[in-house]
């Protein structure tokens, strides 16, 4: 148990979720498990709310799946929290797990296991499709590790909320700085106008889907900065190849792949509050492992990079390139819909698709014919 918590203890967390889905990720490896789950209880409105999940069970809920769930409707894990003691079954009808998902969905082997936070039960976890099956001592063993680790989830929790609600007395440099990049950016659109208006699109969506999810104000600053400036290092890249009218060939796109490393290189040497070298560096990681330049994987990749590489890809596909017109946005959301949780998170790409359902236009950004 040392290791686990050694291991929460040492990670950085930019939101919330990231930490609730630290817990999921302990657990589950704890059970062997790939299915894992956790509800946030407010016993005020004797409500429900899915905060994380497991990337294997995110692969299983679908877009419109409800995240929100009276505790009438809740089935075993309304159990668990009434009866305050852990529940668990060899199998699970899918019509009760149904609520969850928005889809058929059987569970096997499952535990439920309440959270307290002193007297009172604020959580409830569930882990499904146990190997070994569900025992009292693994069920004891699971008990044991959310009891120890749920005080350091609520201080790493309110250390988000202080983060994101603090004013900074430093907010006139941070002003300077954001009127700096501003600059840098304009240089981008001196150069070549289409991926200037490509990085002020992005941030634009880079902010709907903060917005949407909950970022803090300040948290959302820095995004909207890295995002407008995701492609500077591109200002290196011959304007042959960025204004080539046709596909470039092997060899120019191994040189336009340069452009995540030399722009985050740029920010490299300066204490920033945000992390703009890592949203810069990243915005081409993908979550299977298959992106650029360093093949990173899930939880290796920021948060915020994880937001730009959904509005980059959508404004790549939905706009006008110099070597092919716009595909359309219907084109953009089918692409972003088949790699929901392969290799964009799940979790954001449904944020962002709310998003698009309310203004499929993005403030007239972009046609939808």
């Amino acid at each position: 148990m040392q290791q686990e918590l050694e291991r929460f203890a040492q990670r950085e967390y930019l939101l919330e979720r990231d930490v609730y889905a630290h817990v999921v990720e302990q657990v589950q490896a704890k059970a062997g498990s790939q299915i894992a789950y956790l509800y946030r209880y407010c016993q005020a409105r004797e409500e429900l709310s899915l905060v994380a999940v497991s990337a294997a069970m995110e692969a299983l809920l679908d877009e419109n799946a409800a995240r929100e769930l009276p505790l009438a409707r809740a089935g075993v894990w309304a159990d668990a929290i009434r009866e305050r003691r852990p529940m668990s079954s060899r199998g699970y009808p899918a019509a009760a797990a149904s609520p969850l998902a928005g889809v058929d969905l059987a569970l096997h082997n499952h535990v439920s296991l309440p959270v307290f936070s002193g007297s009172e039960v604020v959580a409830v976890l569930g882990v499904a499709d146990i190997e070994a099956g569900v025992s009292d001592e693994l069920t004891a063993s699971l008990s044991e590790l959310l009891d120890v680790m749920w005080p350091l989830v609520e201080a790493r929790i309110a250390a988000c909320r202080e983060r994101g609600a603090d004013t900074r007395a430093d907010v006139a440099v941070d002003e300077v700085l954001e009127a700096i990049i501003r600059a840098i950016a304009g240089a981008m659109e001196v150069r070549e106008e289409h991926s200037a208006r490509h990085q002020q699109n992005v941030a634009y969506l880079c902010e709907c889907i903060a917005a949407e999810v909950g970022m803090s104000e300040f948290e959302r600053r820095g995004l909207a900065i890295g995002a407008s400036i995701h492609d500077i290092g591109k200002i290196t890249v011959p304007a042959r190849i960025l204004a080539k009218p046709d596909s470039v060939s092997d060899d120019e796109f191994s040189v336009l792949q340069t452009h995540a490393e030399i722009g985050a290189n740029l920010f490299r040497p300066l204490q920033l509050p945000w992390p703009i070298v890592d949203m810069i560096a990243q915005h081409h990681e993908r979550l299977d492992g298959s992106g650029y330049p360093g093949r990173l994987e899930r939880d290796d990749i920021c948060e915020a990079a994880r937001i730009i590489a959904i509005a980059d890809t959508y404004d790549s596909v939905a706009s006008d390139r110099p070597y092919r017109r716009a595909r359309g946005t219907g084109k953009a959301i089918e692409i972003l819909r088949e790699g929901r949780g392969r290799i964009f998170d799940a979790f954001l790409v449904d944020a962002f698709l709310r998003c698009a359902h309310r203004d499929p236009g993005f403030g007239g950004r972009y046609s939808t014919h």
